[in-house]
């Protein structure tokens, strides 16, 4: 009697490791939820023309399924918009620089207090001209004056499918007009659906 219930304990136990395992193995391939991963450190730039660099840390071990969930939000602050492009690298091997705008915006000025969204859903670009000749805060696709000199990813954020987004992401200001200028926040946002564990 205390052999045959050994053995029933033995196949129960062995069962419930195997629901367990197989429960674990399906989760895997489960959407994430809603995630954001912000930089608030105030980045200066020098005010001499060239590239700067700001870098944001993300932890989370998901590739990209779904890059129409996926948002990047912007505060800077620098007085030529036309002058700055801006570019956002994934932490993956051999991985490029992809443009989100490049040389749009005319004489007008970004300011802190207005953010930038961006999202391959949305249709407004950045302008020449405003009222207020200030860069609005905005949903925004990606823009460029001249395609050939300043190439931006097109469709946006068509190079994030398939890659996991853990490590460091670099986000990339060059300026043109050598002016003082700074980034306040970035923020990346994967909506549900975007991300699926690796």
């Amino acid at each position: 009697m205390k052999t045959i219930f050994k053995t029933v304990l033995v196949i129960g136990l062995l069962i419930l490791f195997w629901a367990c395992n197989k429960e674990d193995d399906s989760s895997e391939n489960l959407p994430l939820g809603d995630m954001e991963f912000v930089n608030e450190t105030l980045a200066n730039f020098t005010g001499d023309p060239g590239d700067n660099i700001v870098t944001l840390y993300v932890d989370t071990n998901a590739i990209v399924v779904d890059p129409t969930k996926v948002f990047i939000e912007l505060n800077i602050e620098y007085p030529v918009a036309g002058a700055l492009d801006y570019a956002y690298k994934m932490p993956f091997e051999n991985a490029e620089f992809q443009y989100l705008v490049g040389a749009v915006g005319g004489n007008n000025e970004y300011i802190p207090e207005n953010t930038l969204r961006f999202n391959p859903n949305h249709e407004n670009i950045i302008e020449s001209s405003y009222p207020d000749s200030v860069v609005p805060s905005g949903d925004y696709n990606s823009a460029t004056l001249n395609a050939f000199d300043f190439p931006v990813e097109t469709p946006l954020f068509g190079s994030m499918m398939g890659k996991n987004i853990q490590g460091e992401w670099q986000f990339n200001f060059p300026d043109y007009s050598g002016q003082p200028g700074s980034v306040h926040k970035i923020k990346l946002v994967f909506e549900e659906g975007a991300l699926q564990r690796d």
